[in-house]
């Protein structure tokens, strides 16, 4: 009778199973994680392009920005991605919806508000599924505030600005995700040290707790040295690249700024648009009229007045900021 030989396997050929193994792992871990950051970047690209395309549209049926939603609202509550109320100074009121944070510089920060631009929740969500930052000019809320220049500065890693009236910003805190507000609400921390970009985009420290919120914001190449690395995404447009997506263009062509003394009649400097627009105590006349200015502060912006020789908003209680009056071309 034939002698069976033993089923098992020796120590030998499994530990040649197991350097095989170790070797075929070694190539294919790196491809997968690769494939899935890809993958990430990928659905972030796609979802930063919805967004845009989503508030284009809402500034053709509205001629402005809406503000932030609160990231720190969990995806449960009922004003989770809904825009907070803009009371005529800022994005936040003390009451739910608020925006994150509000800078010195005129600008609110928090999350894109989905529900009130009609996208699905989850493109409030980059690819590694953090929420997406937005910034907003505040100049850029009031009615037709998309013909003003936004305030928020676009800088490089040297602090050379790429443009410094940029109307709004998202942004996704990419692979590493520092400072970016989880589905839970709270903020994710990178185990490793952050650069000084990263952390001037989410207005954070090296712990993601919050520091002082500014209207800067960086764009940089991907850099991947611990040091110095940055994987941020970031949109940002100008109120020109917005008028001429939306096919606004043609209307802020009518359009042009105003100074008091452009305005006042009194033949020094006249310009024919702005007296007009100024004429009846700045409610115009029916070639022109004003529709909104850059403030300072102010609880009320329906109405614009030029009153003293000077364009004023609420009935003269607030100043505009001269030269910043945009008068229209009534059809």
């Amino acid at each position: 009778m034939p002698k069976l030989r033993p089923t098992a396997f020796s120590l030998v050929e499994i530990s040649i199973v197991l350097t095989i193994t170790g070797i075929a792992l070694a190539g294919f871990l790196p491809m997968l994680t690769q494939q899935t950051k890809s993958k990430a970047v990928e659905t972030t690209q796609k979802r930063l392009e919805a967004i845009e395309h989503a508030l284009s549209s809402y500034v053709l049926a509205e001629k402005k920005l809406p503000c932030p939603s609160d990231n720190s609202l969990d995806i449960s509550t009922p004003n989770f991605a809904r825009a907070a109320p803009f009371d005529g100074i800022d994005c936040q009121n003390g009451t739910s919806p608020d925006a994150n944070f509000v800078t010195a510089t005129g600008t609110s920060i928090g999350g894109v508000p989905t529900k009130t631009l009609g996208l699905p929740d989850e493109y409030g969500f980059d690819g590694w599924q953090r929420r997406f930052t937005y910034h907003v000019s505040h100049t850029n809320l009031v009615p037709n505030g998309i013909f003003l220049p936004g305030l928020l500065t676009v800088t490089d890693r040297s602090g050379i600005p790429y443009l410094n009236n940029a109307v709004f910003a998202v942004i996704s805190h990419g692979a590493n995700g520092h400072g970016g507000w989880l589905l839970s609400g709270k903020r994710a921390k990178h185990k490793q040290a952050v650069s000084t970009a990263e952390k001037e985009n989410c207005d954070c420290d090296d712990n993601a707790a919050a520091t002082l919120a500014n209207g800067t914001i960086i764009q940089s190449m991907p850099l991947t040295n611990v040091a110095d690395s940055f994987d941020d995404m970031v949109l940002f447009r100008r109120s020109e690249h917005i008028q001429l997506t939306t096919g606004l263009a043609a209307e802020a062509k009518s359009a042009q700024l105003c100074t008091n003394e452009a305005s006042d009649g009194d033949g020094l400097d006249d310009v024919t648009a702005c007296v007009n627009a100024a004429s009846n105590g700045g409610n115009g006349n029916a070639s022109h009229r004003a529709l909104s200015c850059e403030f300072l502060i102010t609880t009320n912006l329906t109405k614009l007045s030029f009153l003293a020789g000077k364009w004023q908003l609420y009935g003269g209680v607030i100043p505009c900021k001269d030269g910043t009056t945009m008068v229209m071309k009534l059809d």
